[in-house]
């Protein structure tokens, strides 16, 4: 766990290069990043081993993405995105990149959910998002399982869309 549940203090991943948490299987661990209105940014990627979470509890902090290629990998195929709560994730212009499986949920206000997935995913949980909803995967189906709620909707897959 990084970050204090009652801190507004800047969350900045990647600024000297990317983060791979892969390394040996054995010690394979999920991550969550937490604040009350702490602000992620992602200056560089994030790997984390095949089928681990990241969660992020970031209060009313928002997720912003400046760097160039994928934010968050999660291998594995069960690979999981969480957030429990965000003012916001991504722009339309710059969304959140992932290469992972399955968002297990979100609660996003008062911004929106931008999110850009390589691969397949499935939507586990349900996205309660106060402004637009924009999911886009590059590559593989796009599986929505739950409700999904906000002011705008996009759901666009280069596979198939299952609702």
């Amino acid at each position: 766990m990084i970050g204090n549940s009652l801190g507004t203090g800047t969350i900045s991943l990647g600024g000297s290069g990317n983060i791979n948490l892969s390394g040996d299987p054995l010690y394979a661990y999920s991550l969550t990043l937490q604040g009350a209105a702490s602000p992620l940014i992602f200056n560089g990627g994030l790997t984390l081993a095949n089928n681990q979470t990241l969660t992020l509890n970031l209060g009313t902090g928002t997720v912003t993405t400046p760097y160039i290629g994928t934010d968050v990998t999660i291998g594995g195929g069960a690979g999981t995105l969480s957030i429990l709560s965000a003012g916001a994730v991504g722009t339309l212009g710059s969304p959140l990149t992932t290469a992972l499986g399955i968002l297990s949920g979100a609660v996003i206000t008062p911004g929106g959910l931008y999110l850009s997935n390589t691969g397949a995913l499935s939507i586990t949980g349900a996205l309660n998002v106060a402004g637009d909803v924009d999911i886009t995967t590059q590559s593989g189906d796009l599986t929505v399982s739950q409700s999904v709620s906000g002011a705008n909707l996009s759901l666009i897959s280069a596979g198939n869309l299952s609702m």
